[in-house]
C-alpha cells in the first residue's frame, strides 16, 4: 500500500459514494474499488460498509480516517518544501477545438498559478492523441474520448453539439436546426477518419444509408476554414471552433438534428503523472469551463451522462 491508496480512502469517505469519489479523483469506478479491498487487505478488515446508496465507515474506518489525513497533509507539505517555486511541467496533446477556445485561456491562467504550471501543447486527433497519452508519451489530452483502465483515466469536461457550418450565402442561421438527412446535399469538408467527430457523422451515415457528398478530407482547422471560405464547401464541426466567423456573420451555422451529434470533451490522463500536476491541470480546466458554460461562450454545457 502507498500513500495514494490513503488518498483515495479518503476521499470515498468524505464522499460518501464510490462513484462520486471516483469522478472527482479522475479514475474508473472499478479501479478505485480494487484499491480499497488493497487498503482493506491491509488493515485486515472491513473499512466501509456498503448501503442502498453509498457508504458509510465502519468504526475501523473511523479510527483510520484523521491518521489518513494526517498522513496526506504531511506528504502534501513535504512535497511542496521540496518543490518550492520550481512548479510543475507537463505535456498536453489537444484537438482542433479546444486547441482555439480553451488552451489560449489554459495557458494564460496556468503561468499565474501558484505552483505554477508550465504546459507544452501538441495538437492532434483524438485517436493520435490517446495513443501518446498511453504510452506515456504525453501527459494528457483534451480529446472526445472517455476511456478509463489501468494506463488511462478521462475526467469529463463538457458536451457540446455539432453544427453545419458555411458561409452565410449558404448557410442560413435563420433557417433554425437542419435534420441530418439534409446535409447530404451540402458539398462538405470532413475530418480525416481518425476523428472522433468524423466517425460520429458517418455512424449515423451508414445507419441511414445515406451516401454524403464528401469533397475533401482536410485536418487542419485554418485550411478547412479557407474551403469554407472560398470553395463554399460546409462543414460539420463544434460551434465554438469557428465561433469568431460566426460571431461576425461571415459564416452562419445551423445545429444537426434528428440525431443531434453530441460530443464530450474529456480530459484523458496517463496514470502515472504526478498527482499534484493532475489535479493543478485539472482544477484549472473546470474552472474555466464552468466559466465559460455560466456566460455560453461556446454553446457548452455540463457533461452529458
Amino acid at each position: 500500500m502507498d500513500i495514494r491508496h490513503l488518498k483515495y480512502f479518503v476521499k470515498v469517505a468524505e464522499a460518501g459514494s464510490f462513484v462520486a469519489a471516483s469522478r472527482e479523483l479522475g479514475i474508473s469506478q472499478p479501479s478505485l474499488s480494487s484499491r480499497i479491498k488493497e487498503v482493506e487487505a491491509w488493515a485486515n478488515q472491513p473499512l466501509f460498509r456498503r448501503l442502498a446508496r453509498g457508504v458509510a465507515l465502519t468504526e475501523a474506518g473511523d479510527r483510520l480516517l484523521p491518521h489518513a489525513r494526517e498522513l496526506l497533509a504531511a506528504m502534501d507539505r513535504a512535497e511542496k518544501a521540496v518543490q518550492g517555486e520550481m512548479g510543475y511541467a507537463l505535456s498536453l496533446g489537444v484537438t482542433p477545438t479546444p486547441g482555439v477556445t480553451l488552451v489560449p485561456q489554459l495557458l494564460t491562467v496556468s503561468a499565474q498559478s501558484h505552483p505554477p504550471l508550465t504546459i507544452q501543447v501538441q495538437q492532434g486527433s483524438s485517436d493520435e492523441l490517446l495513443d501518446l497519452v498511453a504510452r506515456g508519451r504525453l501527459d494528457a489530452a483534451l480529446c472526445y474520448r472517455v476511456i478509463n483502465n489501468e494506463t488511462v483515466v478521462t475526467v469529463p469536461l463538457y458536451s457540446e453539439d455539432l453544427v453545419l457550418v458555411g458561409i452565410s450565402s449558404l448557410v442560413d442561421a435563420g433557417a433554425g436546426d437542419v435534420p441530418f438527412d439534409e446535409i447530404a446535399r451540402f458539398p462538405l469538408v470532413l475530418d480525416p477518419r481518425s476523428h472522433a467527430t468524423r466517425r460520429r457523422i458517418e455512424e449515423v451515415a451508414f445507419k441511414r444509408k445515406l451516401h454524403l457528398e464528401i469533397k475533401l478530407e482536410v485536418e487542419p482547422a485554418n485550411a478547412k476554414r479557407a474551403m469554407i471560405e472560398g470553395q463554399g464547401f460546409c462543414a460539420v464541426v463544434p460551434k465554438a471552433l469557428y465561433i469568431d466567423a460566426i460571431r461576425s456573420g461571415q459564416f452562419g451555422f445551423r445545429r444537426v438534428v434528428d440525431p443531434v451529434l453530441s460530443m464530450t470533451m474529456g480530459l484523458v490522463v496517463n496514470s502515472a503523472i504526478k498527482q499534484r500536476a493532475f489535479e493543478g491541470l485539472r482544477d484549472l480546466l473546470q474552472q474555466l469551463v464552468h466559466a465559460n458554460i455560466k456566460d455560453d461562450v461556446f454553446g457548452w454545457r455540463s457533461p452529458d451522462p
